[in-house]
């Protein structure tokens, strides 16, 4: 009477050819749909910047079910943890490359894309794995469904976890659109999403402070705002010089057409002196339109609006309390 052969021995014929190339193609696509695609300018700019993070998950997961299902046609059946762990080495291994090679094309290397690899990588062999299980039993081994289950569960809430600049983008431009035409009050610490610049800033309820140093050029870059100031007359912006002394702050407003060129005649630029404590400063948008020489300033598509200070002897803190439009057309 013959014995069954061992599921060790059994011939591997991997997963159907139709399915591994479905799963391959449509990750893929997506992938490079979110790595590649560029379409928003509005107040949703920010979370797609960020949702785009989420294609190196999708490629990385996409490689992954080729390469185990390259390895069990190639090898025959394999224990589940020796293939997720060589899943793992490769792709820290072609995450880090991948984040050296962009240092040569002006791109700044990201620990958050390294991670998004490997945790896509896993997720991809986890779910061949799922896969393999139900269709090709034999191919993997050592490994209870149960076990790929739960694994693949905390995969899943670690990607979560890693795409939470996402979930707070996505709050943010929500909250962005309740508060217009107010650009920013800072009653929620959400809020600080939305600058830059190389000054160091804090929240308290109420403010965003911000630590003006020292030296050359001390700035705060308002980049994500809502961009259509069309409507309206004037910007307001309330702040609190908390020093007993003056302070020279210059205001910057420029549109998408200038980031072609930063021409400083292509932009608008103000000077204020601060007094000590409390008070608003009021800037004209029709002399923001016709700031730029030979064109008119797109108001529908401001893009950053920058306070400046140059040549301190020392820093300065001023808590900017709100950022608002106001005076309709």
């Amino acid at each position: 009477m013959n014995k069954p052969l061992d599921p060790a021995r059994r011939t591997s014929r991997g997963l159907p050819f139709f399915l591994s190339l479905l799963l391959f193609v449509s990750l893929s696509a997506l992938a490079l749909y979110l790595l590649l695609g560029s379409h928003a300018e509005g107040l949703s700019e920010r979370s797609e910047q960020q949702a785009r993070n989420s294609g190196h998950l999708l490629l990385f997961a996409a490689l992954a079910i080729s390469a185990c299902n390259t390895a069990v046609l190639g090898f025959g059946p394999i224990k589940f943890f020796r293939l997720l762990a060589g899943t793992a080495l490769l792709a820290t291994a072609a995450g880090l490359l991948t984040e050296f090679l962009q240092g040569f094309v002006g791109r700044q290397p990201s620990v958050l894309d390294c991670l998004l690899d490997l945790i896509g990588a896993l997720l991809g062999c986890t779910l061949y794995a799922a896969f393999a299980k139900r269709i090709r039993p034999g191919n993997i081994l050592f490994v209870s469904n149960r076990q790929i289950h739960f694994i693949f569960i905390a995969l899943v809430l670690a990607s979560l976890v890693t795409l939470l600049p996402l979930w707070k983008a996505l709050l943010d431009e929500h909250r962005t659109m309740q508060q217009f035409p107010i650009l920013a009050d800072y009653e929620s610490k959400i809020e600080m999403g939305r600058h830059s610049g190389n000054s160091k800033t804090a929240w308290e309820p109420g403010s965003l402070l911000v630590y003006f140093s020292a030296g050359q050029l001390a700035n705060i870059d308002w980049l994500y705002l809502a961009r259509d100031w069309s409507a309206y007359r004037e910007l307001a912006i309330e702040l609190d010089n908390r020093a007993s002394t003056a302070l020279a702050l210059a205001c910057r407003i420029h549109d998408r057409a200038h980031e072609n060129n930063y021409e400083h005649h292509d932009r608008y630029t103000r000077g204020f002196t601060l007094k000590p404590g409390r008070q608003t400063l009021l800037i004209n948008l029709e002399a923001v339109r016709n700031a730029p020489q030979g064109r008119q300033m797109d108001m529908r598509k401001i893009a950053s609006l920058v306070c400046f200070t140059r040549g301190l002897p020392q820093t300065r803190l001023l808590a900017f309390e709100q950022l608002r439009l106001q005076g309709m057309r």
